[in-house]
């Protein structure tokens, strides 16, 4: 994911003085950060394959140039190479970043709930 430029934090906040305008604007807010967590999990499986594609290529050069080595001799010298750390990085920050909007969404619910109760209360009142 490009980087967290969102309002997160006016997203997730409750307007009390209008409860009514707060209520209809959250179906789009969950919309809008769905589709943001869809697109997110699309660049995970991406970067997954490139890690898996970078890790087959480190594999293939270096059966071919090493000679006789174990097999865990070849895995630890896949597993260090160059382009198959920068491509796990990539990989470990496009899963941590749709993590955060997992974790956000839920947050999103959490204000739905609390929309719910405040509305109930408003009426009783």
């Amino acid at each position: 994911m490009q980087d967290f430029k969102y309002n997160f934090e006016e997203d997730r906040h409750i307007k009390t003085e209008d409860i009514n305008e707060e209520i209809i604007r959250l179906p789009s807010l969950i919309y809008h950060y769905g589709e943001l967590k869809s697109e997110a999990d699309y660049e995970v499986e991406l970067k997954k394959a490139a890690l898996e594609e970078a890790k087959a290529t480190e594999y293939i050069i270096n059966k071919q140039t090493q000679g006789k080595i174990t097999v865990d001799h070849l895995k630890a010298i896949v597993d260090t190479a160059p382009s198959v750390i920068k491509s796990r990085n990539s990989y470990l920050e496009s899963k941590r970043d749709a993590d955060r909007l997992k974790n956000y969404i839920e947050s999103l619910r959490a204000k739905k709930d609390m929309l719910i109760q405040l509305s109930a209360n408003s009426r009783k009142e």
